[in-house]
């Protein structure tokens, strides 16, 4: 917050991960990070990053997932040119924030929140009770959603909750104690996010916070 209380805010949607420059162009997130890392004293530099859904696309593969995938399953696996996992989402998310020394960048420096869209799942996520329905009769789905949801709650919906709401957050104290039972909280985190899908009034993804001037 800037001492006239005035907050900057940076923010963008569909982001398109890198690999795909011929069709898409130069990645924005990345040319920012740069503008940000190599600029002078009078860089104007926001105090919030906010992107605002489609982070990443689990149906609209790049060459290098689809190289990935292709080492995990016989090509023609359904879903055919998507991912099908949580393991598919951990090599997403990886390809997307990682692999870019740019972004990795951006994010460790500028506090940043974020949101799905219906891409970080699938196309036309949710948009009728008919669309439903042939999803989860869909002999892929079930991994396919809990993939995704369990994703998004790793990679993005804990950082957008306050130290004192994630600490007090039934499903984070699951998984914290499922991992330091066994080591593994897959089972845990696969049932919240089927629960998540299936009695969507069980879970609340928007969140809230304020930014009060500096004195």
């Amino acid at each position: 917050m800037r001492e006239h209380g005035e907050l900057r805010i940076s923010f963008g949607s569909c982001r398109r991960s890198p690999g795909t420059v011929e069709e898409y162009g130069h990645d924005a997130l990345t040319a920012f990070a740069d503008r940000l890392r190599t600029g002078g004293e009078d860089t104007v530099w926001p105090d919030v990053l906010l992107m605002v859904g489609d982070q990443v696309y689990a149906d609209e593969l790049t060459p290098q997932m689809r190289e990935f995938i292709s080492g995990r399953r016989a090509p023609g696996s359904p879903p055919d040119g998507e991912v099908a996992d949580y393991e598919d989402y951990t090599q997403l998310y990886k390809l997307a924030w990682h692999d870019d020394p740019a972004v990795r960048w951006l994010l460790s420096t500028v506090p940043t929140f974020t949101i799905f869209d219906d891409h970080d799942i699938r196309d036309d996520w949710n948009t009728s009770y008919t669309w439903r329905r042939e999803m989860w009769a869909q002999p892929w789905w079930k991994a396919r959603i809990t993939g995704g949801i369990g994703s998004y709650w790793i990679y993005q919906h804990l950082g957008n909750m306050s130290p004192q709401d994630r600490a007090s957050d039934p499903v984070f104290e699951a998984v914290r104690a499922a991992s330091e039972e066994t080591g593994d909280a897959g089972a845990v985190l696969d049932a919240f996010a089927e629960k998540a899908d299936k009695q969507p009034e069980t879970m609340r993804w928007s969140y809230a916070h304020d930014w009060a001037a500096r004195a």
